[in-house]
């Protein structure tokens, strides 16, 4: 949000997320996030660097969004894509457990 103020597309920002957060219920969003995240991490790493540039052009604190960018880079090695390519997960679940501590990455 500190980002968006800071380029003025504030509304814009909080109307796209308002728009895909409230149009499912909660543990549908949080699902498709989960599992979202899980098959879409390499690009999604790329695309939070761009963020984090961003941020820094205009001064900001990038604390949480390089958070943002080690998870996604944490989650490469497990080949969700891969995995999942003809198919989706069945859960959140499914992926929590494979990413547990006593679990091995893909490869």
């Amino acid at each position: 949000l500190q980002a968006s103020e800071a380029y003025g597309v504030s509304d814009e920002v909080i109307a796209s997320l308002s728009k895909s957060m409230e149009a499912v219920p909660f543990p549908v969003l949080m699902n498709r996030l989960v599992t979202g995240t899980a098959i879409h991490c390499a690009r999604r790493e790329k695309e939070l660097k761009g963020s984090a540039e961003l941020l820094a052009e205009a001064g900001l604190d990038d604390a949480m969004t390089q958070g943002a960018i080690r998870r996604h880079g944490a989650l490469k090695p497990y080949e969700f894509a891969v995995k999942y390519a003809d198919h989706a997960p069945e859960g959140w679940q499914e992926i929590i457990r494979a990413i547990a501590p006593d679990s091995t990455p893909a490869g």
